[in-house]
């Protein structure tokens, strides 16, 4: 035997038959048996830490892998699923990968053997990270760094960018081939750079997010701009979609080049999930949010998961190199300033109960909390948004302000957009209640009074409830952002702080004041 093989086993305990270890994970895997073409990495270990996809890497690396005189690097496999897994591991690390192909005969037992493909993953890593343990090919590495560099730039019209880079750690936004930074605006760029007649597919999961970015990219005059949200199935070269209607073009997927998706942290569930997989032909893949990454990063299935359908984050935190974070915006006059004031919530005292009922006797069915909203809703002028989580919560205060608009989940697009439009023209007082998935990201509204009577903790769904308000208009400069500090529940307290740890660590300035209207 060999001096450099091994093999783990242990005692069933029956006949002193032994199972291997190795084995029974390679099967449960589905790795067994299969030829040099079928190979590929599974999901688990692409969707795992840091440490572990480097010691995958280096263990591919150190068996299939090259690296020339002159420190370049590669790998070989005659299985694309395993070139591209390689590629997407290089890529979630933070390195630069390209992806091709050479058609080669072979040789096997003296006998030359027909052409073969082989794919051929060329890379570049960060310069503290070496793919090799091996010693001869870890001697050829060089310290060095490959960037993306801009080659060219050209002027494409002018526009005001109200997305938003967050003050936060990882509110970052995503890139492979591509680096954008700001959201509707940038993709408009990125559409701009593709090609004529390159199919595009710009997925949302949002209909109300569809309809508006369909017509920023009207609007921007690009032809051949198709939908497909709800009853309209008109694709085109590109095609603005939500997730949930993709399933109507299946037959279409196979030749989409191009995928771009808005609000990254609202597009990681099992169905988008499950598009991005069929997306084999999409080799430019662009991910923007604000927030990609919920809870801040702590989510950690999450966050791999953005990172390998979408690769490496584009970390840029200085100002000096075009990202700008929310307190400059507002100095600068592009975001509205704003004042967040929190008044306490006492009546009635809920006993510590599981969070659901909680939040449900003391928001949504909380009648001393609806009479607070409905004063601190009379009292503004302007423009007002007032967000609830409950359909029912929504019916209550609709009736107590019988002249304010209610939107929510089942009402159509066209009930949607003029609520919108309203929210966006309207000079006199107004008042629109509506479902806070609605609003919470990526829809344009430039109310005077944002009132978050939802609750939550979520620190992306907070920052992007902010948002809304955050636009500026001719006839506004500041925000009167409302919310509220829940003492009758301990679950609902917990949440209140939370909400204001997240809004001072963004900048915000908070009061807590007692209601006095």
């Amino acid at each position: 035997m060999s001096r450099y093989d091994y093999r783990i086993a242990k005692k069933t305990g029956r006949y002193g038959l032994k199972i291997n270890s190795y084995v029974n994970e390679i099967e449960k895997l589905k790795l067994e048996k299969l030829y040099s073409h079928e190979k590929f990495i599974p999901e688990c270990y692409l969707i795992n830490s840091e440490k572990n996809r480097m010691s995958l890497l280096q263990g591919l690396m150190d068996t299939d892998g090259y690296v020339d005189k002159n420190g370049r690097m590669s790998f070989t496999s005659t299985s694309e699923k395993l070139a591209l897994g390689v590629k997407w591991l290089v890529q979630s690390l933070g390195g630069v990968a390209f992806l091709s192909h050479a058609i080669k005969k072979y040789t096997y037992k003296n006998i030359k053997k027909k052409e073969k493909k082989y794919y051929i993953v060329s890379f570049t890593l960060p310069q503290e990270l070496c793919p090799f343990r091996v010693k001869r090919k870890k001697n050829r590495c060089k310290e060095e760094n490959k960037n993306r560099t801009i080659c060219n730039v050209s002027k494409m019209g002018e526009k005001e960018c109200q997305c938003i880079l967050i003050d936060h750690p990882e509110h970052l936004y995503i890139t492979d081939h591509f680096i954008p930074t700001h959201n509707t605006n940038i993709m408009i760029g990125i559409l701009k750079t593709i090609p004529p007649n390159t199919p595009t597919l710009v997925l949302q999961n949002r209909v109300s997010l569809a309809q508006q970015n369909y017509d920023e990219i009207v609007n921007w005059g690009f032809p051949n701009v198709g939908c497909l949200w709800g009853g309209a199935v008109k694709p085109d070269i590109i095609t603005v979609a939500s997730v949930q209607s993709i399933g109507k073009i299946e037959k279409m997927l196979p030749k989409v080049k191009v995928l771009i998706v808005d609000e990254i942290h609202d597009m990681m569930s099992n169905l988008p999930k499950a598009v991005y997989k069929r997306l084999k032909a999409a080799d430019v893949r662009v991910a923007v949010s604000a927030t990609p990454f919920k809870f801040g990063g702590k989510d950690q299935v999450q966050k791999f998961s953005v990172r390998g359908f979408f690769g490496p984050v584009l970390k840029v935190k200085s100002t000096e190199t075009g990202i700008l974070t929310t307190s400059e915006l507002q100095n600068r006059g592009i975001l509205s300033t704003s004042k967040c004031i929190f008044y306490p919530i006492r009546e009635p005292q809920i006993p510590h109960d599981i969070y659901l009922d909680a939040a449900t006797r003391g928001i949504a069915e909380n009648f001393e909390f609806h009479k607070i909203v409905k004063k601190l809703a009379d009292n503004q002028s302007g423009r007002t948004l007032i967000l609830v989580d409950r359909i029912a919560h929504g019916d209550t205060l609709h009736n107590m302000l019988p002249n304010s608009l209610w939107v929510r989940g089942q009402d159509t697009m066209e009930t949607r957009k003029e609520v919108i439009k309203k929210l966006q023209k309207t000079k006199g007082n107004i008042v629109a209640i509506a479902t806070h998935h609605i609003f919470n990201t990526g829809v344009n509204v430039f109310v005077h009074n944002l009132i978050n009577a939802a609750g939550g903790k979520a620190d992306h769904q907070i920052i992007q409830r902010m948002g809304r308000g955050l636009r500026t208009a001719n006839d506004k400069e500041e925000l009167n952002y409302y919310d509220f500090v829940f003492e009758i529940n301990d679950y609902l307290k917990d949440h209140s702080m939370k909400r204001i740890k997240i809004l001072t660590d963004e900048g915000h300035e908070i009061k807590i004041m007692e209601v006095d209207f």
